[in-house]
């Protein structure tokens, strides 16, 4: 049997190719994990909020968290 990548060598290379080709939204956050860099995933819209918050990943050890725009 071939021996096959682990999750994290996965994601890790995912993460190398789309920042590489741009479409991964970087922020310059760090984990407050890992330190790594977080990158932005989604964008929340709460009724009788003021601002929208963005739900924010890291790639390496997959904290998540929001921030405000």
């Amino acid at each position: 049997m071939s021996e096959l990548k682990s999750l994290d060598q996965h994601n890790k290379e995912r993460y190398e190719a789309h920042k590489k080709n741009g479409s991964l939204k970087t922020n310059g956050i760090a984990c407050p994990k890992c330190r790594h860099e977080m990158v932005d995933v989604q964008t929340w819209y709460s009724p009788g909020r003021d601002l929208p918050e963005i739900e924010v990943e890291c790639v390496v050890c997959h904290y998540r968290s929001h921030r405000l725009p």
